[in-house]
């Protein structure tokens, strides 16, 4: 679940897709414990490793430490992190000024 709420962040914030890799196995079944590495290409991100007696539990621990690591990066400046949203901010500033400029335009013929 983690792992497709991760991948669905990623694809809303107009990031590639993560790796979720298999360093280590340690132990033998049915006693292994898994380590898995989280790694998102994208400034100040910090690669996530973590453990679990199962593949999936620890690559679902990994994708839920990297989302918590990406919401608190995105929080603390999201300008830097979302310059899309910028962009669109400026877009609906420049047509709120035309149409500010076409309204002041179009009374100033009345």
């Amino acid at each position: 679940m983690q792992k497709s709420r991760l991948q669905e962040w990623l694809q809303a914030n107009k990031l590639p897709f993560t790796n979720l890799n298999l360093l280590d196995t340690i132990g033998t079944a049915p006693d292994q414990t898994f380590v898995i590495q989280c790694t998102v290409v994208m400034k100040d991100c910090s690669k996530i490793i973590e453990t679990g007696e199962s593949r999936r539990i620890a690559e679902q621990k990994c994708a839920e430490r990297m989302i918590n690591q990406l919401n608190m990066l995105m929080f603390e400046n999201p300008i830097k992190y979302k310059p899309h949203n910028l962009f669109l901010s400026m877009n609906l500033a420049n047509h709120l000024f035309i149409m500010l400029i076409v309204d002041w335009f179009f009374i100033s013929e009345l």
